[in-house]
């Protein structure tokens, strides 16, 4: 397949800045959201909240199955999820719909940017790569500085729900631009090291959760610290399974330098 190194960066980048702007601009909305659903506060922190948990604890399980079935076809399936939810986050009538639909928005923001990334890194080599990451970098901080003013006049122009709406209609944009963005795939995937993926990517949800949880319910509640143990016996069991697999995603092994799951390989 034909390779539009331009094309690539453009997409990445531009679902890259998606990825805060969808942060920034939720929190803006959240006062309009209240009033018009009628949610209490813990429902309606949770539109925030939610996102950021299952982002955070998918990056690393999202980077490995991309390795596995190839990274356009995760940034795909990212951005037509990312897209779906926010579409279904901007008619919701119910602040658990909504609710709902932000935690599978954060899972699907963990796709597109482990997917994007590993598309960059093996669309463009040596400077231009430092570049190509340099500007997604800057895409970043362009949607966290522009999220906020753009949301705050979306939602007194046009009401809290057209802040998602744009989003959806961004993302069926970008769904434009994937057939002429190049396949990619680890070559030395085997599978995905399920028993790694659930044990990390449980441990650092749980650890997540424990911050949002902690200013609400107090550091030292039987929940939060509850969930503070989870992570921890998790994590320790991650890295009993990690030392004895093949092929893991961190390889802990004394030594080690290999580069963990979602990493490009440079024959990809």
């Amino acid at each position: 397949m034909k390779s539009y190194p331009r094309t690539t960066l453009a997409a990445v980048c531009v679902a890259g800045g998606l990825l805060p702007a969808s942060l920034t601009g939720a929190s803006v909305a959240l006062p309009k959201i209240a009033t018009d659903l009628g949610a209490g506060l813990g429902p309606l922190q949770w539109v925030v909240n939610g996102y950021n948990l299952t982002f955070a604890s998918f990056m690393l399980a999202c980077g490995a199955i991309a390795d596995l079935v190839g990274r356009r076809r995760m940034l795909g399936i990212g951005i037509t999820l990312f897209g779906l939810c926010s579409l279904v986050s901007g008619l919701s009538s119910d602040i658990h719909l909504l609710d709902g639909a932000r935690l599978l928005a954060g899972a699907a923001a963990a796709a597109v940017l482990t997917a994007g990334s590993a598309l960059l890194a093996t669309a463009f080599s040596g400077p231009a790569q430092a570049k190509a990451f340099g500007i997604l970098g800057s895409s970043f901080g362009v949607g966290l500085a522009l999220g906020p003013s753009t949301s705050g006049l979306l939602v007194s122009s046009f009401g809290w729900r057209s802040v998602f709406l744009l989003h959806a209609a961004i993302d069926l944009a970008l769904l434009l631009a994937l057939p002429r963005i190049a396949e990619s795939r680890d070559p030395g995937a085997r599978g995905v090291d399920w028993g790694g993926t659930v044990t990390f990517t449980t441990s650092l949800a749980l650890v997540t959760l424990a911050m949002v949880e902690g200013p609400q319910q107090g550091w030292t509640s039987p929940v939060v610290l509850g969930l503070l143990a989870g992570s921890v016996l998790l994590l320790a069991l991650f890295v009993l399974v990690e030392l004895r697999q093949e092929r893991p995603m961190f390889d802990l092994a004394p030594g080690s330098r290999s580069a963990p799951s979602g990493t490009p390989s440079t024959s990809a």
